[in-house]
């Protein structure tokens, strides 16, 4: 790599640097700044975000994974059909359906 492009990559790392020392410094102030809020106001999270809606129980939700006629949410324990894939050496996002 010619001399040029060597000294724009090392002020690209710098830049890149840079930025992400500003946003952890911007995010911080942000954090302490809601807490202070949150603190004088008495604020709780269902204040803030509205009561969080949980799937009602029983409530047959999308599979996320499949094998054959196997199929799984996602959600809970994870089923024997995947364990024994998984102890098989497969990974568990090989059986992900890719339009979920």
């Amino acid at each position: 790599m010619n001399d040029a492009l060597s000294r724009y990559d090392a002020q690209l790392a710098e830049i890149h640097a840079k930025i992400k020392t500003e946003r952890h410094k911007l995010k911080t102030e942000a954090v302490v700044t809601v807490r202070k809020l949150i603190r004088e106001n008495e604020l709780t999270l269902a204040d803030c975000f509205g009561k969080q809606a949980a799937t009602p129980k029983g409530t047959k939700l999308p599979a996320k994974y499949k094998h054959g006629a196997d199929s799984w949410a996602g959600r809970g324990l994870l089923p024997n059909w995947l364990k024994r894939q998984i102890s098989q050496g497969r990974s568990r996002e090989s059986f992900r359906i890719l339009d979920n």
